[in-house]
């Protein structure tokens, strides 16, 4: 599969790491679905990068799609970019937090 378009099938366990990952809510595979929304620019890539660390410390795993196609975007209601979506919902909008930052985010918003 191409950059953008991959599956993080790794389970890390890290000793800091108090998340209990078998309370976190996803789809009916048991894999998170995430979009990274933008051209494709530095900030994009950075996004992708943050996001990338922060699953892989909770120990999920997660299907990463790259959208470019500026329709799909506006779908989502991002107003500028980038755009981290997690199971169908938009979570950052226009910036690049810390992959700590995201982590908190996904539990967040994935928790039961």
């Amino acid at each position: 599969m191409g950059f953008f378009n991959r599956t993080k099938n790794e389970k890390k366990n890290y000793a800091t790491d108090k998340q209990d990952p078998v309370s976190i809510q996803s789809d009916t595979s048991g894999v998170l679905d995430i979009k990274i929304l933008g051209p494709g620019c530095r900030n994009c890539q950075a996004l992708l990068k943050n996001t990338e660390t922060a699953v892989e410390r909770l120990g999920l795993s997660a299907h990463f799609e790259k959208v470019t196609d500026y329709q799909r975007m506006a779908d989502f209601g991002i107003m500028s970019t980038p755009g981290l979506v997690v199971n169908g919902s938009l979570l950052i909008n226009g910036q690049v937090p810390s992959d700590k930052e995201i982590e908190n985010l996904i539990l967040a918003h994935t928790l039961n």
